[in-house]
Parts: C-alpha cells; sequence; structure tokens
C-alpha cells in the first residue's frame, strides 16, 4: 500500500500527484498543478496561479497568491483562495469557502456549505443544498439557481446583488418581503401551480439590490414592504411566459421587463423603468415618476390610484404658456394603432368616455373625455372645452389630449368648474411616428374605462 507523501516543490511550474492517504503538498513559486486523490490532503499552491484538487477525503486547499482555481472534489472540505482573483469550487459534501483578497468567484456544489467570498468583488453561488453565504467586503453577486436548497445570505460592505434564477421551463411564484429584525425574506410559494412545490426561502441579511430571472413559464412575483431592509433595486426579468409582477406595496426603485408574452406588471411608490416586451402588456406605473414602454404588442397603460402626484399644470403670466410642476409618467412608444389608455372609472371619477376633436362640443355628460388639440394654454384649453361642452356647473372628470405644449401629453382635470386644476397623467415624447402630433388616426379606441 502506498505511503503518505510529504512533497516541496520548486520555484518553477511542478505537477504533483498525491497517493491514498494523507499527503502534504508545498507549490511554493511557480505555477503548481497538485492533485490530492484519496486521503485527507493539505495541498498549498504557493506564490503564482496554481491549480489544487482535493480528490476524495476531507481536504484542505490554499491557493497563497496568484490567481488559483481550487476544486475540493468529495468530502468535507476547506478551500481559502488567499491572495488574487480565485475560483473556488466545493464539490460533494458540506464544504467551507474563503476567496480571501481579489475578485473571486465561488461555487458550494452540492450539499451545505458555507462560503466568504472575502475582500474584492466576488460572486458567490451556494448551489445545492441549505447553504450560507456572505460577500465580504466589495461590490458581490450572490447567486440563487432553480434546485438550489434554502440559503442565508449577507452581502456585507459594499453594494450587493442577490439574483434568482427561476426554474427553466416551469412557474415560479415568487415573494419579497421583510420579516424581523428587517431583514428582507425571499421565498418560492409555488412551482408550476402547485403550492409548496419546489419551496424554498432566502433569508437576506443584508443587500443592496435583488436580480429575479423568470426564465420560461408563466411566472409571478409580488413584492410587499422593504422599509428599512437596505434593498434599494429591484430587477425582475420575466422570460418567456404570460408573467405578472406587482410590486405596488414597495417605494423601491423597480426595473422590470416582461420579456415575450402577455405581462402584467405593476409599479411602486417610487421612479420606476417598466418595459413590457413583446406580447399583449398591461402596465401600471403606480405612484411617482415613471418611465414606460409597452415594446410590440397592443399595450394598455393603467392609469388609476393617486394619478394627481405625477404632475401638475399651471398657466404661466398672461395664461399663454404652462409650467409643469414636479413630473409625470413618460410613456416612450405608445403606438395609436394597438395601445390604450386603461383608466379607472372610480378613481379617477369618469363614467364615461366620450371622444371629441375640436374646440366646440355639445355634450351634457357629467363626466367626459375630450380629446383635442390647437391649445397654447393647458389651463385655457380645459376650460374651453369645459365651456363648450356646457357642463361647466358640475363637477366630473375632464381629460384631454394636447400636442401644443411643446411636447404630446395626456392631461387630466377632476373638477371641470377650475381650468387651473389640471394634472398631467402621461408624456408622450418620444411616440412613434409622429401620428400622435397631427391626431390623424388617434380615436377613442385608443382609450378604455375599467
Amino acid at each position: 500500500m502506498a505511503k503518505s507523501k510529504r512533497i516541496r516543490g520548486t520555484e518553477r511550474s511542478d505537477v504533483f500527484r498525491g497517493t491514498n492517504k494523507k499527503d502534504v503538498m508545498l507549490g511554493l513559486a511557480g505555477s503548481d498543478f497538485l492533485f490530492g486523490r484519496a486521503g485527507n490532503d493539505i495541498l498549498n499552491g504557493g506564490d503564482d496561479s496554481d491549480q489544487l484538487f482535493g480528490g476524495g477525503g476531507n481536504d484542505t486547499l490554499n491557493g497563497g497568491d496568484g490567481n488559483d482555481l481550487l476544486d475540493g472534489g468529495n468530502g468535507v472540505d476547506i478551500l481559502a483562495g488567499g491572495n488574487g482573483n480565485d475560483t473556488l469550487l466545493g464539490g460533494k459534501g458540506n464544504d467551507a469557502l474563503d476567496g480571501g483578497a481579489g475578485n473571486d468567484t465561488l461555487e458550494g456544489g452540492e450539499d451545505n456549505d458555507t462560503l466568504n467570498g472575502g475582500d474584492g468583488n466576488d460572486t458567490v453561488l451556494g448551489g445545492k443544498g441549505d447553504d450560507v453565504m456572505a460577500g465580504g467586503s466589495g461590490n458581490d453577486t450572490l447567486e440563487w439557481a432553480d434546485g438550489d436548497g434554502s440559503d442565508i445570505i449577507s452581502g456585507n460592505a459594499g453594494n450587493d446583488t442577490v439574483v434568482v434564477k427561476g426554474a427553466e421551463t416551469k412557474a415560479d411564484s415568487f415573494v419579497l418581503g421583510k420579516e424581523a429584525l428587517n431583514k428582507a425574506f425571499f421565498e418560492r410559494v409555488a412551482l408550476d401551480g402547485t403550492p409548496g412545490t419546489g419551496r424554498f426561502t432566502l433569508t437576506v441579511d443584508t443587500s443592496e439590490a435583488f436580480e429575479v430571472n423568470g426564465l420560461a413559464g408563466n411566472d409571478s412575483f409580488k413584492v410587499n414592504d422593504l422599509s428599512n431592509t437596505g434593498v434599494n433595486l429591484i430587477s425582475f426579468s420575466g422570460g418567456d411566459g404570460n408573467d405578472s409582477f406587482d410590486g405596488s406595496a414597495t417605494s423601491t426603485l423597480l426595473q422590470l421587463n416582461g420579456d415575450a408574452g402577455n405581462d402584467s406588471l405593476i409599479g411602486g411608490t417610487g421612479n420606476d423603468v417598466i418595459t413590457g416586451g413583446d406580447g399583449n402588456d398591461l402596465i401600471t406605473g403606480g405612484d411617482g415618476v415613471d418611465i414606460l414602454t409597452g415594446g410590440a404588442g397592443a399595450d394598455q397603460f393603467v392609469y388609476a390610484g393617486n394619478v394627481f402626484a405625477g404632475g401638475a399644470l399651471t398657466p404661466n403670466a398672461g395664461g399663454t404658456g404652462i409650467s409643469v410642476l414636479n413630473k409625470p409618467d413618460v410613456i416612450k412608444d405608445f403606438e395609436i394603432g394597438g395601445d390604450r389608455f386603461n383608466l379607472n372609472s372610480k378613481d379617477l371619477g369618469i363614467s364615461a368616455i366620450n371622444f371629441q376633436k375640436g374646440t366646440s362640443s355639445t355634450l351634457t355628460n357629467g363626466n367626459v373625455l375630450v380629446l383635442t388639440d390647437g391649445f397654447a394654454a393647458a389651463a385655457g384649453a380645459a376650460k374651453a372645452i369645459a365651456n363648450n361642452a356646457n357642463i361647466t356647473d358640475k363637477e366630473g372628470a375632464f381629460t384631454y389630449f394636447n400636442t401644443t405644449l411643446g411636447i404630446s401629453r395626456l392631461v387630466y382635470s377632476k373638477d371641470l368648474a377650475n381650468g387651473g386644476d389640471i394634472s398631467v397623467l402621461a408624456n408622450l415624447g418620444d411616440a412613434k411616428t409622429g401620428a400622435l402630433a397631427s391626431q390623424a388616426n388617434f380615436s377613442g379606441n385608443n382609450f378604455s374605462l375599467v
């Protein structure tokens, strides 16, 4: 039977292979290849960029200086990258990985691992099993993928991101909120429509951002209040499928992309960026100054709730111009041929839609929607249309579309008797094909009332 070895390298690039017993290898200088094989081995790479393979047994691998590759193999292994941009692979067993200084990549592999990125901008992947992951100092990325277990995650110092990748083909149902001590708590509550299936939880001590990729399938993601958790950005990519995202309960900044499919995307109370992607999407900006892009397909832009917080219009001196207070939502690609404004009748006080174009009307409805152009002063235009509609003695909802304010806008007034009580619901400055500027094709078909 082979005896254990104690091997000391040179200042050159060495290749050493151990025995089936406990071996101790010192690579020293040079880019070394150390193979422990079976047995509880100790492998020290030393200076330069080394490659260390533990093999079977409970091994200890120390990369030292340089950009090292450490592969624990089977067994309960301890891996320390040291200085440099190292790659640490735990393999099977309950392993402990520490990247040390440098921009390291750590993969726990199977079983329940403990991973610490150390200094630098690290990428940490727990793998299968219930892992404990810490990014250490630096701007780290800590990743969970479908099939991994329930992990405990700490970004530590720096601007860190937790990345979640859903199932390749099945529908994920995610929830993100907070638990005791203001820790963020992420969980998958259902897989492929079956509650409890594929369940996992991520308890996040510290992280500044979440990035969630639904991949294929009809995925859903609900975000609750995240105040005092330290999370300041949530990115969501739905992937293929008809996905839904509800961020109405959070003020955390949202960056949402439905990708392909007929998606429903609801923003929060902050200034969000929402893109529907391909398909017929339903997009709700929510409160805040949002940037909305429908993408290809017949999309609906929903206005409900506190729509008055977006932008207010007031006449300038002399009443010949307007001032915009705050800013409304920006719709980047409203297409007359298929897109619509979806207006909530209860929240806006609108009971009917009447499409009119021009400066006069014989409408007698208390609540009307009028689209017009040709006015320089928004307040004056609202007053004029209200007067011509013979409804100035009634309170109601007055909405019109004006293209002579320097940029196309959807404008709303709750009180018809007050020409100055006007809010801008949407800024349509990037509307396609110039059709909105002439309104040649704009019609009541571009509005719906729910």
